[in-house]
């Protein structure tokens, strides 16, 4: 009894502190939009807002590679707009603005955030990310798994993948991650795909409902490389749900923030136990993902720049809608972020949105129910979704993972109030990752304006934490041949408008990370490398655009797309077939390795004439009624001759007799081999049970 009026009380304080007038916690928003403009005087960046009723003098505070600046005041002026120009921008330099402004006769204050900036750098490293995938899915999604990487690395990424048993436990999984960061020390985002074990941490009620007090899920667990995670001291049963139990020992962490900040990013795409997007499986919604994240990426499915905004818990004061319409026309611009009901999305298609309402684990009224997702999907790229229960995401059909499960967009969903996520600075190229660790590594009293829960472990980022706001699209296939000069490599261009160029890019077969060769992007859609067409190479172009946006602009590339290799007029039938059967894969085309990972190694592929980028069963079909064995040879692998043999104690081998040959069609054959069919006569084995196997003798 002692326990649960200390737990009333708590409570009682939690949902008091929304009503009363700790300043932190409720805000009203200043829209901030940033231009570059050139004038006599030099290179200007303005910053404009409206303005509010019963606001004071607006303070401006400028961040940039020198640190914080003091607030410089900005008068009010009695103008619908406000604008501050900042005479000290640079080419290059990047900057944030923070604006904030006091009620004249009390109540809440009204806070903005922006970054600002002309003609950023491109990034071409953005550091390593550590893909772990539930193994159970690394067969049935192996060719999207294997796509999902070369985009990764396409995009500046250093890809370090490790498939995991879904049984490995939080503490098992965080030993991989810390492990790889040690190997890896440039890795800054941990990337879990399929259903990883979920860390919970806490004794808290970010929704602020009684029976939902005690641990959450806390991705951030695995982000959090310094501090101590203790399980000794909360014992708290009161929760309805079993999960939400937090008992010492139980495995279930005491911690209810991040204090010390996150090393990594976490993203997480969990679509196990979605039964409302029956009969689809949780492979098939996995799939999915994979498919219209790769559409995004590389353009294939384009969305419009604008934002929807449907707050239906307006009259709550901390203001949940806050940290959109601060971020939103950041990125999309103030006249293309609009107030209208949720199912707009059904018939438009949104680049971001925020929605808020009464919510249970599958719902929030006013705006959608995992139900609706699955028959009725909006078309909401990166989701800001806020209402009660439904933050805690692990539990049946739970209304933020549907969003993920959406048949297009829905690429990212967020419990986006308790915190604020700070999205504006996806303006200027920032990755979904960065923003999560902003919510950790911010405090409201420093630059940040987060609101309630800023650092609470609860905050968890559901979607791909790689992703950007503005993907170009790439230039079409190329190829790289043999020059008297060295190697010759061509694409086709872009349908991208107003590019400055390409950027050529090449890695040895086994390195993880490209190297650009073109100092300035490139008008043309040809490039020579003087190194010799018979070094092992691969090479990437990337499309490169001064991506303009309502906070300036910046040097954006597109997904990398990786050139074939045509063969040498001396090259072997074997290096022949290895650039038909990989071409712009950057699989290991070893003769011993098995990138598809299914029964035959790259050699024996090679004298089937198989696909060795495809998973499938060896081709062999055994009849016992006809005592005949069946396999395709490649009749062009003129350098491989296939062995049958078999075996009655797997000790001995001896050859088996070609009885009939066939030329036909195979479906698994790479185009340009020529297949035909060999049958073996097994009428006179020595055993009525054998073994067989197919060797490979190479001269």
């Amino acid at each position: 009894m002692v326990f649960l009026s200390r737990l009333t009380s708590l409570l009682w304080i939690l949902g008091s502190s929304l009503a009363s007038a700790i300043d932190y916690g409720k805000s009203l928003s200043l829209e901030l939009e940033v231009k570059p403009e050139i004038s006599i005087a030099g290179l200007t960046l303005r910053v404009t807002w409206p303005g509010l009723a019963g606001m004071g003098d607006y303070r401006l505070q400028i961040i940039n590679g020198m640190g914080e600046s003091d607030y410089e005041v900005v008068p009010v002026s009695g103008a619908d707009i406000y604008t501050y120009l900042d005479t000290t921008a640079m080419v290059g330099e990047r900057k944030e603005y923070r604006i904030v402004s006091y009620r004249v006769a009390g109540g809440q204050s009204a806070y903005g955030h922006a970054v600002g900036g002309y003609a950023l750098p491109l990034i071409d490293d953005r550091g390593g990310v550590v893909l772990l995938v539930d193994a159970a899915q690394s067969a049935p999604l192996s060719e999207e798994l294997t796509r999902l990487e070369y985009d990764l690395r396409g995009d500046g990424w250093t890809v370090y993948r490790q498939d995991v048993a879904a049984s490995e436990t939080p503490p098992q999984l965080k030993t991989r991650i810390a492990t790889a960061h040690s190997n890896h020390p440039h890795i800054n985002t941990v990337f879990l795909f399929g259903d990883l074990a979920v860390p919970y941490s806490g004794n808290n009620a970010p929704d602020g409902h009684i029976d939902h007090y005690g641990a959450w899920p806390a991705d951030a667990y695995y982000g959090e490389l310094d501090d101590t995670w203790t399980d000794t001291q909360i014992n708290n049963i009161l929760a309805i749900r079993v999960e939400t139990h937090n008992v010492r020992g139980d495995g279930k962490l005491d911690a209810n923030k991040i204090y010390s900040g996150v090393e990594l990013a976490v993203g997480r795409v969990d679509l196990a136990n979605l039964p409302a997007f029956a009969p689809l499986t949780e492979t098939d919604l996995l799939r999915r993902y994979l498919d219209k994240n790769h559409a995004f990426r590389h353009r294939i499915q384009s969305v419009s720049a604008r934002a929807l905004i449907d707050d239906n818990l307006s009259h709550l004061i901390e203001g949940v809608a806050a940290g959109a319409r601060r971020s939103f026309p950041a990125i999309v611009g103030r006249s293309q972020v609009n107030d209208l009901p949720w199912s707009t999305a059904q018939t438009q298609d949104y680049l971001f949105g925020c929605g808020a309402g009464s919510g249970t684990y599958t719902s929030a009224s006013g705006i959608t129910t995992s139900t609706s997702c699955a028959q009725n999907p909006t078309k909401v790229s990166f989701n800001f979704l806020f209402g009660s229960y439904f933050g805690d995401f692990d539990n049946a059909d739970n209304l933020l993972r549907s969003h993920l499960a959406n048949e297009t967009h829905g690429l990212s969903a967020c419990w986006g109030a308790r915190p604020y996520w700070g999205v504006y600075r996806m303006a200027l190229g920032d990755t979904l990752g960065d923003i999560m660790r902003t919510v950790y590594n911010e405090r409201s009293s420093s630059y940040y304006h987060g609101g309630l829960m800023q650092r609470d472990v609860h905050a968890a980022l559901l979607g791909d934490p790689t992703l950007r706001a503005h993907p170009v699209a790439p230039s079409g296939a190329g190829i790289a041949s043999p020059a008297s000069d060295g190697t010759a490599l061509q694409w086709e261009g872009s349908v991208e408008t107003e590019l400055l160029g390409y950027h050529v890019y090449r890695a040895a077969p086994e390195s993880l990370q490209f190297t650009r060769l073109t100092a300035s992007p490139i008008a043309s859609t040809s490039y020579t490398d003087t190194i010799p067409f018979g070094t092992d190479a691969i090479y990437m172009i990337r499309a490169i655009k001064m991506q303009d946006t309502p906070s300036g602009s910046y040097t954006n590339a597109s997904q990398g797309i990786y050139l074939a290799r045509t063969a040498q007029a001396t090259s072997s039938p074997l290096t022949t077939w290895r650039n038909n059967a990989f071409g712009d894969t950057i699989m290991d085309q070893a003769n011993s390795a098995n990138p598809d990972s299914d029964d035959s190694p790259n050699l024996l592929e090679y004298a089937l004439g198989t696909d060795p980028t495809s998973h499938e069963s060896l081709p062999l079909t055994l009849s016992v009624s006809d005592s005949t064995l069946t396999y395709p040879e490649n009749v062009l692998a003129t350098d491989a001759t296939i062995i049958c043999e078999m075996s009655a104690n797997l000790a001995q081998w001896m050859p088996v007799a070609i009885d009939s040959q066939s030329f036909e069609a195979i479906a698994s054959a790479v185009p340009g081999t020529q297949v035909r069919l060999v049958t073996l006569n097994l009428s006179n084995i020595p055993s009525d049970r054998c073994s067989f196997r197919l060797r490979v003798v190479m001269p």
